[in-house]
């Protein structure tokens, strides 16, 4: 039996944005850092550029460093985001990366695709070659010997659920930021889920490793995504926001913010997904130089409105 998810998302069981046109959003994204001796820069990595895909689509984006790169090249990486590689001579004291993107968010509504009664109970069934790629996307980051509190909240979340996938992806949604306390954390790599689920605070990309894990735990493919989103805090100050994606039959990768207990649709721009957190950062880079302290600072900025209707 074939039946529309865009159906059973009438339960109100997520609470989902669906605005009733798509958004423009003109984003403005400067990241700087400081040395107190000059430094040699290794060749950076970076992915600032929001990718264009089914739910979103680039309509500008230029990149502007200082210093000036001595090279520079575009290329896709393993996990197909958009990435930009600079390599640099000489030494410096300072670097100033701005992304500056105008994007068009087309998803007005999160689930706008098709679910059969083989694929919407857990655990759902992969076709064999979804399993070969979804394989890193399906392996937890670590097991615990012993207590496992992160499988127990997803074997929770999953019998309230009923087993039903739409009913569990939003129970562990809103469990999540239910249950945990939203803090700003403006540097450090993610705490792992075990941690979050003691500590009930965390970060957003804290949020999204523990909603990445559970769904892992119960056999969906997940991934961590980083990218902009609404303000829903103070709209004076602006971040880098995190999320999860996980891989549906018959949708692909789709959208889900724990941090605020819903699906995604029109107010988040994705720039970069990945099996590890890691490999989603907007900067992935070293430096040479003996006894040198960093200073980070990042300032974003994001204005939205209703985009025209497009003419074809």
């Amino acid at each position: 039996m074939l039946q529309s998810l865009k159906q059973l998302a009438q339960t109100r069981c997520m609470k989902a944005l669906s605005p009733k046109s798509a958004m423009l959003y003109t984003i403005d994204h400067t990241t700087e850092y400081r040395f107190t001796r000059p430094v040699f820069f290794e060749p950076h990595l970076l992915r600032f550029q929001p990718r264009t895909d089914g739910a979103q689509r680039v309509v500008r984006f230029d990149l502007t460093i200082d210093p000036a790169p001595a090279g520079t090249t575009h290329l896709l990486d393993a996990e197909g985001n958009l990435v930009t590689m600079v390599w640099f001579d000489g030494v410096h004291e300072h670097m100033t990366i701005r992304a500056t993107s105008e994007v068009e968010t087309l998803r007005e509504n999160p689930f706008d695709y098709l679910i059969t009664s083989t694929n919407g109970r857990l655990p759902i069934g992969y076709q064999p070659w979804e399993q070969a790629q979804l394989a890193l996307a399906r392996k937890r980051a670590s097991v615990p010997v012993h207590s496992d509190p992160v499988r127990e909240l997803a074997e929770k979340v999953r019998e309230a659920a009923g087993s039903e996938l739409v009913q569990f992806l939003a129970r562990l949604g809103t469990t999540i930021c239910e249950r945990c306390q939203l803090v700003r954390r403006d540097t450090g790599t993610p705490m792992s889920a075990a941690t979050l689920m003691e500590q009930r605070q965390g970060a957003c990309r804290d949020f999204a490793v523990l909603f990445i894990d559970a769904c892992r735990c119960v056999g969906l493919a997940a991934r961590f995504v980083s990218g902009y989103q609404d303000a829903y805090r103070s709209p004076d100050k602006r971040d880098l926001h995190a999320w999860a994606e996980v891989y549906l039959p018959n949708a692909g990768w789709r959208g889900y913010d724990p941090t605020r207990g819903m699906a995604v649709a029109n107010h988040h721009v994705a720039v970069a997904a990945a099996t590890d957190p890691q490999n989603a950062a907007p900067v992935t880079a070293t430096y040479r130089g003996d006894g040198v302290e960093a200073e980070l600072h990042t300032e974003v900025s994001i204005e939205s409105h209703a985009a025209e209707p497009a003419a074809y």
